[in-house]
Formats: C-alpha cells, sequence, structure tokens
C-alpha cells in the first residue's frame, strides 16, 4: 500500500510506500493490519508566532496550518480542505494544544500536538471519528 500527494517545496508530489502484515483475522480485505517496517521520510515543518497568541505549522510554501489557540472555530484556510472545513485549537497545558476539525458542524477528527520535556520531540496524536485506533505521528528536533 502507498500514501502519497504529500506537498514539497517545488509542489511535486512524494509517496511513502507502506508494508502491512494481516496481525489479525479476517475474512478478505477486513482484518488488522499492522506496517512491519519504520518509514523513513523527511518531512521539514516550520512553527512559527501566529496572530498573536497562535502558531502557525508551514510544511511548505503555501501550505501552512494557522492556529488561534482561543478554543474558537474558525474557517481552515489550508489546502486541500473541504468546504465548510473549520478549525478550532486551544492550549491544554505549555507543551500540549488540543485541535478539534468540523465539516460543516460535525467534528471528523481531534488531535493533541505534544511537545517533548526537553522540547526535541513534537508528537502529533489524531483521532479521525469512526477509525479506532489513532494515527501518530512523531517530529524530531533536527537543529
Amino acid at each position: 500500500m502507498s500514501a502519497g500527494g504529500e506537498p514539497q517545496a517545488n509542489d511535486s508530489a512524494s509517496t511513502v510506500n507502506f508494508a502491512y502484515e494481516r496481525s489479525a483475522a479476517g475474512s478478505g480485505f477486513a482484518g488488522i493490519w499492522e506496517t512491519t517496517m519504520p518509514i523513513n521520510t523527511t518531512v521539514v515543518m516550520q512553527i512559527r508566532p501566529y496572530d498573536g497568541n497562535g502558531l502557525s505549522f508551514i510544511r511548505s510554501p503555501g501550505d501552512a496550518r494557522n492556529l488561534k489557540l482561543d478554543g474558537k472555530d474558525y474557517p481552515a484556510e489550508e489546502r486541500g480542505v473541504a468546504r465548510g472545513a473549520t478549525s478550532s485549537a486551544r492550549r491544554v497545558n505549555e507543551r500540549t494544544l488540543g485541535i478539534v476539525d468540523k465539516v460543516d458542524g460535525k467534528v471528523i477528527r481531534t488531535e493533541r500536538r505534544e511537545l517533548s520535556p526537553d522540547l526535541r520531540t513534537l508528537t502529533r496524536t489524531v483521532h479521525p471519528v469512526g477509525q479506532r485506533d489513532p494515527n501518530i505521528l512523531i517530529y524530531e528536533r533536527q537543529s
């Protein structure tokens, strides 16, 4: 299986190949599949202050996720989001953000972004509605 379409700085798409192995019984496609190998790909993200108390998460030129940290819904402005999409964000504590994404007022996913105590690792735990297990993405500071 592969996942792709992650925009790069030059607007070309990249592809990341995932190898999965069935870890629980099922019939046909149904069952539990888990990755059996680490994924080694590079994603560069810049985090900058945004609009007073907010943060901007920038993965490539023209692709920024701007979040005001006041818990209010704001129209989502990132590339590729659905019409009627909104996001709200708030600080849970000094190193943790809580984010709720909605489409037409209905929650489609929640997310927790947590910075490690040594400020070297950012962990994103994304819970799409209707998906049993979260997607967990870990970013390590390189400089």
